[in-house]
């Protein structure tokens, strides 16, 4: 590997504050060891420091925004309504405190909510402590029942200090848990909660996870709307609803690596400032720490550092092969801020789902629900092509089961319609339901082809009728691999008729995805089989990796996107949409809800999520490959793959191995740029016109004039 030249930055203390004197000088090496000497905050003089009070301040409720209660989602949000921490807590340290100036009774209610399996308990108690200033009938509710109307639990109006208030409840038929929602529609100065408990009947109690609000974001968060940052504009704003004034500290390293940057601000006004402008490309985790008069807040999260994105033109946008699965996940502010993140990250195209159930509440008339619609519009403001999935079943049809009868599937062809037409301005392209060959199908016909053409058919002919440009991608088969059986099947019944884009989910995990190329050439040739020799593009509007201990690492998770990215596109694939943006929860060992390119939201967090590898390694992607197009494979051994994107001097290869490493040699007569996953940069002189590189499963860019790569 060849040195690179090194750069000598300035960290500046306090904010800019203490800029001369206090300015320590860092040298660092890329790639390389760096150690750092910064001024900490017992060496400022005496003269700088501020008086602090003997003890922190109350935390107020009078906040203008929520805070975060970790695993609890706040839904359907309103300016009118704040869920607060709060100190006067009836056990612990925190309680919740519902602040809401709601008058009109019609006005949507918002919600705190999070799912709490109970399995095959039928009966169960639910309580919790409650205190209340002027709080209005039913101002906050607990929902119970899963149509969250029929079965409340309300807290009481008034004035009152702490009550222990409590409901039995009894499940209905085929309820796997509790949807625990403290619903808001009316007016309380302030409602206090604490001490969440659900009993069963025999006592014993039923975990609910942060049942006390002790988890939560009003010591210190990340204000900033992303953590995905620009090289060279890298700052982080944190606040606190504690103090006005004190300090932050904080210090940055690379994965396991020694702190490579590290700084200090003043608060004012509740919040301050973290320079990392000085920080080249890569994933960091940054540890702060908040001195707030006599009470220190620790916390902790990841940082991406990335090249600033390339200007793209709308049609460079259009063919775009990046895309991404996205959840309706953490209120309307973090998923505007996860939207904009994707589109900085290089994402073009999202696969969301138009839950019918919400949309068709009475039949025939259609009305989507504010966070669909504001979620749709972000994606409009950033330039974001979506993926309509219209999902999955309505009680108004076929008894809550996928569509099976004549009248269901005419009902969801007719709301497919709606979608289409609705969202016309946002985008054409539509997926016929998800993944009918597997559970989300729960209808009577069953998951064969022959039940897919019944639902598929109707739905195209109503689509196409309103929007004859529509996109149609189906049939979006479930993995493991590609289903080619099923597939066949359905291309010999018509399946390709009614199908401009065929889809897929061919997970492969949490094996790499090399097993994919040979399925690819077969799809593509079954395409061309049974389309008069006329190929038809593939996407993959699912494909992803979860992160969990003993299945695949974070680190693992980012190579295999690279290579599959690479793998699909020299294969006949034009787009693939990651599962998913951001992972569901924080529990580390489950597998379903950890495929995020992101962390699941976290308290320090309230408005962003935390980047993954993987969130580094798409926008690298992005940023190397931009609009060029697969051009051919490198005659390379078995085992190591290098595919050409591009032309002559412009061209960039994507190379790697799936042995534990391998020697290849690069003829070019000047040097070559290795890039790898995370955006580290290193730049190759050839030597008698010939570069050596060590390939590993991490793959790398390398682009300048190579005239040919050999494997040795």
């Amino acid at each position: 590997m060849t040195a690179l030249k090194k750069r000598t930055w300035w960290i500046v203390g306090l904010g800019g504050i203490l800029a001369v004197g206090f300015a320590a000088v860092l040298t660092v090496q890329p790639w390389a060891q760096v150690s750092v000497e910064t001024k900490t905050l017992t060496e400022l003089p005496a003269r700088f420091k501020i008086p602090a009070p003997s003890a922190p301040m109350a935390l107020s409720t009078s906040a203008v925004a929520s805070d975060e209660f970790e695993e609890w989602d706040h839904t359907s949000e309103s300016d009118l309504v704040q869920f607060l921490a709060n100190d006067d807590a009836k056990g612990g340290a925190y309680s919740l405190v519902v602040v809401s100036a709601i008058a009109d009774p019609d006005t949507a209610p918002t919600r705190l909510s999070q799912d709490v399996a109970i399995g095959a308990i039928q009966t169960v108690t639910v309580g919790f402590w409650a205190k209340a200033t002027n709080a209005a009938e039913n101002a906050v509710v607990l929902a119970l029942s899963p149509d969250r109307v029929s079965t409340v639990l309300p807290v009481p109006a008034g004035t009152y200090d702490w009550t222990y208030v409590s409901q039995e409840y009894t499940t209905v038929a085929g309820q796997p848990d509790l949807d625990l929602g403290f619903s808001v529609d009316g007016a309380t100065e302030g409602t206090w909660i604490d001490g969440l408990t659900l009993t069963a009947q025999d006592g014993s109690n039923i975990p609910i996870s942060n049942s006390e609000f002790e988890l939560n974001s009003a010591e210190l968060t990340v204000v900033s709307p992303s953590l995905l940052l620009t090289v060279g504009d890298a700052h982080l704003e944190v606040a606190t609803r504690r103090n006005a004034e004190g300090w932050v500290q904080w210090a940055a390293r690379e994965g396991d690596g020694p702190v490579v940057a590290k700084g200090s601000s003043l608060l004012s006004d509740f919040s301050a400032d973290a320079d990392l402008s000085e920080l080249p490309t890569g994933l960091y985790t940054v540890d702060f720490q908040a001195t707030l008069a006599d009470k220190v807040i620790p916390r902790t999260t990841t940082v991406a550092v990335v090249e600033k994105p390339a200007e793209t033109t709308a049609a460079e946008d259009a063919t775009s092969p990046f895309g991404a699965f996205i959840h309706y996940l953490g209120g309307q502010s973090r998923i505007d801020n996860m939207v904009d993140t994707l589109a900085s990250a290089g994402i073009r195209h999202v696969r969301v789902e138009i839950p019918w159930d919400l949309v068709e509440s009475v039949p025939g008339q259609y009305v989507y629900p504010k966070h669909v619609e504001d979620t749709l519009a972000a994606f409009k403001d950033a330039g974001i092509d979506p993926l309509l999935v219209p999902a999955y079943y309505n009680p108004n049809y076929d008894k809550t089961l996928t569509p099976n009868t004549p009248e269901g599937l005419d009902a969801y062809a007719k709301f497919s319609r709606d979608v289409v037409s609705h969202y016309a301005a946002v985008g054409t392209d539509i997926e016929v339901y998800n993944e009918f060959d597997h559970t989300f199908n729960n209808g009577r016909c069953g998951r064969t082809p022959e039940c897919y053409m019944e639902m598929l058919v109707p739905t195209v002919n109503a689509v196409k009728a309103a929007n004859p440009d529509a996109v149609i991608a189906s049939p979006g088969n479930a993995g493991m691999g590609i289903k080619i059986d099923w597939l066949q099947e359905f291309f010999e019944i018509g399946g390709l008729e009614y199908t401009d884009v065929v889809s897929a989910h061919p997970y492969t995990q949490p094996d790499a995805p090399e097993k994919l190329i040979p399925q690819f050439e077969q799809l593509n040739q079954m395409i061309k089989d049974s389309n008069g020799g006329v190929a038809k593009p593939v996407w993959l509007t699912e494909m992803g990796w979860a992160s969990v201990p003993n299945w695949v690492t974070k680190d693992q998770q980012a190579q295999y996107m690279v290579r599959t990215m690479a793998l699909a596109l020299g294969n006949g694939v034009s787009r693939v949409y990651w599962f998913e943006a951001a992972s569901l929860d924080l529990s580390p060992g489950t597998i379903e809800t950890n495929f995020g390119l992101f962390d699941a939201p976290s308290t320090f967090l309230p408005n962003s999520n935390a980047p993954k590898p993987a969130a580094v390694a798409q926008a690298v992607l992005a940023n190397k490959l931009g609009s060029q197009e697969f051009n051919a494979k490198d005659a390379v051994a078995d085992g190591s793959y290098s595919y050409v994107f591009g032309t002559e001097k412009e061209a960039t290869r994507v190379m790697w191995t799936t042995d534990v490493e391998a020697s290849v040699q690069i003829s070019a007569e000047k040097s070559v740029t290795v890039t790898d996953v995370l955006g580290h940069v290193q730049t190759m002189k050839p030597t008698a016109g010939i570069v050596s590189l060590q390939l590993t499963g991490s793959p790398v860019y390398v682009t300048g004039a190579v005239t040919s790569v050999v494997t040795e």
